[in-house]
Order: structure tokens, then C-alpha cells, then sequence
């Protein structure tokens, strides 16, 4: 059966910056009106713990890939988003994909 679910197929621009740490408040309280917490976080804690398993090949080729620069490259992991995952608990499985500047991430 296929699953249309959007969430399993993402497409997006990531733009990662370096923000002093003495503006991380100033910057949260200029976003508070524009962004909203996601299903997954600990209201009482303001964040989520994610707990990531990466798999790469026997010769390192996603590390040496990402340690290089490579505008296109992928890697495989299994995520979860509790701090002590359980047996019954959640997990996905994602290939997460550079194209360039884009980035795909399937979701399993």
C-alpha cells in the first residue's frame, strides 16, 4: 500500500548559521511570533532529544563525503525522538539526500 502521508518524502533549502550564544534569546523571542513548537517537544523542557543511529559503508564513504564538502551525497540512519526509546516506540528510517543546495529526506 502506498502512503500518501506528506511528511514521508520532505523537500527543502536547509541554511545552517552560527549565532552567538548571547543572542539566542533575542532570537527566539523575534521568531516567538512566526514559528511554533513541533508534536515532539517537551513543552516543560522547550526542546526534544533526537537519538540518531547513522550506517555507512565498511570504507567511511558518507563520513569522507561530508568531511569533503560534496554537493552530492546521502546517508542512511534510523531516528527516534524520545530521550529513552522503548520497544514500542516510534522510529523512522530516512535516506536524507544532497542535491546541490537541496535537500530530500525520505521517511520509512
Amino acid at each position: 500500500m502506498i502512503n500518501n502521508n506528506p511528511n514521508l518524502h520532505i523537500r527543502r533549502f536547509e541554511f545552517k548559521y552560527i549565532i552567538p550564544n548571547r543572542d539566542v534569546d533575542k532570537l527566539r523571542r523575534a521568531i516567538n511570533h512566526f514559528a511554533s513548537f513541533d508534536k515532539y517537544v517537551d513543552l516543560n523542557k522547550g526542546f526534544y532529544p533526537v537519538t540518531s543511529m547513522y550506517f555507512d559503508n565498511i570504507n567511511y564513504d558518507s563520513y569522507y563525503e561530508k568531511l569533503a564538502g560534496l554537493k552530492n551525497r546521502r546517508k542512511f540512519r534510523i531516528r527516534y525522538y524520545e530521550e529513552n526509546p522503548k520497544p514500542k516506540s516510534t522510529a523512522f528510517f530516512e535516506i536524507k539526500r544532497r542535491d546541490e543546495v537541496i535537500i530530500f529526506k525520505d521517511r520509512f
